[in-house]
């Protein structure tokens, strides 16, 4: 079954990129081909030599033998020590969490650790995979607003998948509307206005214009 056709995606370096599209359209198997896990496909996805990604998944896939701090560091960079972690794990709200199994945390604590553990490795590009799914509202409020904060402190090249377009206008500084599957680029909506800055009316004056101009697209 082919999940992805003619599919052309050009993302803005040190951008935020979400993909959205109608569920099964393929969103996940683009991400997967360009974090090199999926190569069951014809065409060219150009990488540089040497570039590091990191991927947060739907599931934090933390591994419950270690601690919360050897999960993070266990694919760091080579100059992110004991200081820069502290400073990560205090940023995203689990500096209390660092000695604790991942069997011993929440579900909202241990996607958090999962998104540490991406930061920790300094990419050159960050692939989020639907990273809020499952979670009440005013948890996954909480985290999208840390995830904003530190992303922001970075400004990593980032394409994130999400069936939600609310949280794809909050997050996004590009949205990239797919077709049903086979996937293609159905439009390309730029936000001008920083992250930080977007308030709630603004979001939902965004979400009722996309709604309205793009039905069935969610």
């Amino acid at each position: 079954m082919t999940a992805v056709r003619a599919l052309e995606l050009a993302v803005r370096k040190d951008g935020f990129t979400v993909l959205i599209g109608p569920s099964g359209c393929g969103k996940t198997t683009i991400l997967r081909i360009l974090a090199g896990l999926d190569e069951d496909f014809t065409g060219n996805v150009p990488r540089v030599d040497e570039q590091r990604i990191g991927v947060v998944f739907q599931e934090p896939r933390l591994l419950p033998w270690r601690i919360v701090r050897d999960n993070i560091m266990l694919t760091a960079d080579a100059e992110f020590g004991n200081a820069e972690l502290n400073a990560l794990a205090e940023e995203l709200g689990i500096i209390s969490t660092l000695d604790r199994f991942p069997g011993e945390l929440s579900l909202g604590l241990a996607r958090r650790v999962a998104i540490a553990r991406a930061f920790a490795a300094a990419p050159d590009m960050l692939l989020l995979d639907e990273p809020f799914v499952s979670l009440d509202n005013p948890t996954a409020e909480r985290l999208r607003r840390l995830l904003v904060r530190v992303w922001s402190a970075r400004r990593i090249t980032t394409i994130m998948v999400t069936h939600n377009l609310r949280e794809a206008i909050q997050l996004s500084d590009r949205i990239v509307v797919l077709t049903q599957g086979p996937a293609r680029v159905r439009a390309i909506i730029d936000i001008p206005t920083n992250q930080k800055d977007r308030n709630e009316e603004e979001i939902e004056r965004l979400h009722g214009e996309l709604m309205h101009t793009y039905p069935n697209a969610f």
